[in-house]
């Protein structure tokens, strides 16, 4: 399955066609790399083989590979993704520890604990006091609480 994949990437000029056809065995199988290793040599279950076989199809037509396997990792985090998403990239991640390291450093010299302990800071609600009082108002109209000892 894995060469297939890789000989239609590469001649659809994919330029890592090799790790990109490995990632989408791993992702229909289900395997990780090692467990792949262990059972290359067996024949594929149709449905599985059917389901590469589109997602090679979508990679060669251009579609990025992240929307392709409709997943990818951020910062250790396992994200979906698809066409409404942009996709994570490389450089993202940097920005996204330069802030989390001055977010670190101005928590640590405000005395404020940006690591889970302490007290939380106070944050105000985005929404307005009139607009949460209609909110509120509207929640209870629409779905009464019954008094104590009422059967709904």
């Amino acid at each position: 399955m894995r060469v297939e994949a890789e000989r239609s990437l590469a001649a659809a000029g994919i330029e890592n066609a090799a790790n990109e056809a490995r990632w989408m065995v791993e992702h229909v199988s289900g395997f990780d790399a090692a467990e792949l290793v262990t059972v290359e040599d067996e024949s594929a279950p149709d449905r599985p083989a059917a389901h590469l076989t589109e997602l090679v199809g979508r990679r060669v037509a251009g579609e990025p590979l992240q929307y392709v396997l409709g997943g990818w990792l951020f910062r250790g985090l396992d994200l979906l993704v698809d066409p409404r998403v942009l996709i994570p990239r490389p450089e993202t991640e940097v920005t996204a520890q330069v802030a989390i390291d001055e977010a670190v450093r101005l928590g640590a010299r405000r005395g404020r604990s940006v690591r889970g302990r302490g007290r939380p800071p106070r944050t105000r609600s985005p929404i307005s006091a009139p607009a949460r009082a209609r909110w509120r108002s509207r929640s209870q109209a629409s779905f009464p609480t019954p008094k104590c000892g009422e059967r709904t």
